[in-house]
């Protein structure tokens, strides 16, 4: 028999509410993750004895959780800006954007049971502030009120509580930066770093870039600022000072027929890894355009282009339903993919996409 690991209540009127993982797997933004992925991306960082990764309940993040890096260092190290970017951009590197943490936060020591087996489940627990059900089971509860404490996982004042209005004189960057540091939850972001290498990702980018449209009172172009995602970017274009365009060859179409075998291409090669070669073949991705159920099909989805060149796509999935007593058409947005170089263009996908829909 096979379970899917997920910690599921039945209600009385014969409902089902879901609590998240029961086991050591995180689900970040929709994407699955597993501890030991992170851990063995963060073993040649000299600093770190040991580290572990659990999800933290967050409404304010997209998707309703974040992902949070408890580290328990040598007694020479110290968590600061510099050791916090360089263990996001190792992850970053050997990883994925998933595994970028959106916290971390530097503890004495990591719950332990009395066998010696590290507790996710404890540390899951004392994050979220619920009551850690195994803590008979642990040879070092104590531990447990520190990281239930740790002012680097409470959640951030919320964003209407900063300034209304943009500054645009040479109070600009601070205020930027201010912003960037809220958003992303990381103490130091100077203005010329990658703010996808500080931790953001798609979602908290275009979740900055939306709050600043709101403060600046007019739109940014989107393309722009994930093309060169700094602080120093994003001033310059709220003044209309930057120089040149580079985000003119990256566009958004909807996807041709002829586009169809490319992409079936690209996304079996996005499965290689070293010699390794992923099961679904072209011949497999090609079901996404030809499902039989609807003759009929507006489009079969979206791509991202680097001049002529396909780099993203994000599939489109038609089906009849009836809701609300009426009939009608809906859209599934799914199978995306976006090449490891084009990594903050995800939500510039999404956003034409749904605009496009719309």
């Amino acid at each position: 028999m096979w379970t899917h690991g997920d910690l599921i209540e039945f209600t009385e009127v014969g409902g089902a509410r879901l609590h998240g993982r029961s086991d050591g797997v995180l689900n970040i933004r929709g994407v699955r993750v597993g501890p030991a992925e992170i851990y063995a991306a963060l073993e040649d960082l000299p600093e770190i004895v040991e580290a572990m990764a659990v999800e933290q309940i967050a409404e304010e993040e997209p998707g309703g959780t974040r992902l949070v890096l408890l580290v328990r260092l040598k007694p020479d190290a110290t968590l600061d800006a510099v050791l916090a970017a360089r263990v996001r951009a190792v992850l970053l590197e050997r990883g994925s954007a998933a595994m970028v943490p959106a916290r971390i936060a530097a503890v004495s020591a990591l719950p332990e049971t009395h066998n010696g087996k590290r507790s996710e489940t404890a540390a899951r627990d004392a994050v979220n502030g619920r009551p850690v059900r195994n803590r008979e089971a642990l040879r070092n509860p104590e531990c447990l009120a520190e990281i239930a404490a740790h002012p680097a996982l409470r959640a951030p004042a919320p964003l209407r509580a900063l300034a209304p209005a943009l500054p645009m004189d040479e109070r600009l960057e601070e205020e930027l930066q201010t912003l960037c540091q809220h958003i992303l939850g990381v103490s130091s972001i100077a203005s010329t770093d990658d703010l996808f290498a500080m931790g953001g990702n798609s979602l908290t980018v275009l979740t900055l870039l939306m709050e600043i449209e709101r403060r600046a009172k007019r739109e940014l172009p989107i393309a722009a600022l994930f093309a060169t995602p700094t602080i120093k970017s994003l001033a310059a274009l709220l003044r209309g000072t930057q120089v040149g365009d580079k985000t003119q060859s990256v566009h958004v179409r909807p996807l041709e027929v002829r586009d169809i075998e490319p992409i079936c291409a690209m996304l079996h090669r996005a499965g290689i890894e070293g010699d390794e070669v992923d099961r679904i073949k072209p011949e497999v991705w090609r079901n996404l355009f030809d499902y039989s159920w609807l003759e009929q099909k507006p489009d079969h989805g979206f791509v991202l282009v680097d001049n002529t060149k396909i780099v993203g796509f994000l599939g489109t999935i038609y089906a009849k339903r009836e809701i609300n007593g009426k009939a009608g058409l809906t859209c599934n947005l799914s199978s995306w993919y976006v090449q490891p170089q084009y990594r903050g263009w995800p939500a510039f996908l999404t956003r034409m996409t749904t605009i496009t829909q719309s």
